[in-house]
């Protein structure tokens, strides 16, 4: 009984500091949950919730500090239950419905099939009411509108938000997701705005510009992708499926990483820390506004844009409440996120990233050790550079591990099968394809200067040939796939959990550890 004492005592004491570090985490955390029971409630989301406030039943052995911050983290579960329940509304059942209502659009794009060309509106439905009895039917729910794409028909400008009537149901592959068959003329709300029409030409312009400098069309299908996020090559989406690189495809934190990383690399020459930090966070928000705010997008930049504004006010910040943060936001901004894939692979994998590398890196120095600085100071060149490879192998494997351990089952959960060529492949293709972008933005900036936009262009497609041709000519005999329908949503949860939980156990007594030799330790 007092051993059993003790180790609550103790563990009590762990969730304090830990969440003392990283109270925004815990924030995002019970707002996550608060969401996901307002919208897509199972019973297995009560374990989750009971492992992050069970402390407040051992009150007596609970600090004062922990207990606080755990009763206003309930009082914020309950908010945020509250918050998604009366700021949503989805229809009750799947038989369509004719009404009429407000469409707000966030995105516009083509898409072509066996019927030929059409426009795609991606949006919220802000209100629908039922023509006869003028029932409210959906409210804030995400919708689709397709429009046939002619030449000579003229389209609807995607700048503001529009009355319509018509048909909504339920759409097909999202239960929580609407498309609406509009009967009539699309009437122009006053006073709204959106950017997506101005989103949709600038993608445009950059495709038409990426077209006109690139010859090969795989090439400049690609760049064109992976600069405005549309990838029209269903070939390419294929042959990048078969080794788990949709990532690349997506615009992400990945890419989001590299532009901030090239102009705060090239800012660098020119201003000081603060004045580069605001560059930045110019430059960022310009990305953003031409991308649109989708999941991983808006994820990422919100993850940067809180590091910069930490700069400025010289304070530092720490990955998982810059996270916890940036979901925060996110859930307010739009709580149905949360059932897509994106934001959970986003939102996921970087939690992984930020809490249990640390403990992967830790195991893989047993087979690849760490030296100290006089250690490597006094090595050979040669066999300091073979040194600094190393460790360049041990980090890649043990991010390998932090990523796959919540990549890999969530990809079998959602595709029933995992890439096993997709663990190879994600140690070298991401920083093949960075290169590309580079030079892709190289030769934006000097367009200005043709015969040098030109040979930067030319020498980043034959780059950019040579990258595609390790997706594209490796045998169909490398594919091999994990299979299974085993990985249930209840599983998913449970393990999701007991991961995170053990990391900050484990976390919590590896850091004492590396306390005692931090301070000799150089890679």
């Amino acid at each position: 009984m007092n051993s059993m004492k003790m180790f609550l005592e103790k563990f009590f004491r762990i969730l304090d500091t830990f969440w003392n570090l990283h109270p925004t985490l815990l924030y995002a955390l019970v707002i996550l949950l608060g969401t996901f029971f307002a919208i897509a409630y199972n019973p297995v989301l009560f374990f989750p919730l009971l492992m992050l406030t069970a402390p407040i039943v051992f009150i007596k052995m609970v600090p004062f500090s922990l207990l606080k911050r755990l009763s206003f983290a309930l009082l914020l579960f309950i908010i945020s239950f509250v918050y998604v329940k009366n700021f949503l509304q989805i229809p009750e059942n799947d038989v369509s419905q004719r009404g009429s209502g407000i469409f707000s659009i966030q995105s516009i794009e083509e898409v072509e099939n066996t019927y030929g060309k059409k426009l795609v509106y991606r949006g919220h439905i802000k209100q629908f009411r039922s023509a006869e009895e003028k029932d409210l039917i959906a409210h804030n729910v995400p919708c689709v509108v397709f429009f046939p794409h002619k030449e000579n028909l003229s389209r609807y400008s995607a700048d503001c938000d529009y009355f319509v009537t018509g048909i909504l149901e339920k759409d097909a592959d999202s239960p929580y997701s609407c498309m609406l068959k509009i009967r009539g003329a699309w009437i122009p709300v006053p006073y709204t705005i959106s950017l997506a029409e101005y989103r949709y030409l600038g993608k445009k312009y950059i495709g038409e510009y990426i077209n006109g400098s690139f010859s090969k069309k795989k090439c400049s299908d690609f760049l064109k992708g992976i600069s405005t996020g549309v990838f029209d090559d269903k070939e390419m989406k294929f042959e990048f499926s078969r080794f788990g690189l949709q990532h690349i495809m997506a615009i992400s934190g990945f890419h989001f990483a590299i532009v901030a990383g090239f102009f705060n690399f090239f800012f660098g020459f020119f201003f000081n820390k603060k004045k580069k930090a605001l560059f930045l966070m110019g430059i960022m928000c310009a990305y953003l506004l031409f991308l649109g705010p989708g999941a991983s997008v808006m994820r990422a930049w919100m993850m940067i844009m809180i590091v910069m504004i930490g700069k400025l006010l010289e304070k530092n910040g720490n990955g998982p409440n810059s996270l916890g943060m940036a979901v925060i936001l996110l859930l307010i901004w739009d709580p149905y996120l949360i059932l897509h894939i994106g934001f959970q692979f986003s939102v996921l994998v970087t939690g992984s990233i930020l809490i249990t590398y640390p403990l992967f890196d830790h195991q893989v120095q047993t087979f690849f050790p760490r030296r100290d600085l006089h250690e490597v100071i006094q090595m050979h060149p040669l066999h300091r550079h073979g040194y600094c490879m190393v460790t360049y192998i041990r980090k890649a494997i043990a991010l390998t591990f932090a990523v796959n351990v919540v990549a890999l089952p969530l990809t079998l959960y959602h595709f029933n099968k995992f890439p096993v060529m997709g663990i190879l492949y994600n140690w070298f293709f991401p920083f093949m394809v960075s290169l590309s972008i580079i030079f892709l933005i190289l030769g934006i900036l000097f367009f200005l200067l043709p015969p040098l936009a030109g040979a930067i262009n030319l020498l980043n497609q034959a780059y950019t040939q040579f990258v595609l041709d390790f997706t594209y000519r490796l045998p169909t005999g490398f594919d091999y796939f994990i299979r299974t329908r085993f990985i249930t949503y209840e599983m998913m949860v449970i393990w999701l959990t007991l991961l995170f939980v053990s990391a900050v156990l484990l976390g919590h007594i590896l850091s004492g550890k590396e306390e005692e030799t931090k301070k000799f330790s150089f890679i």
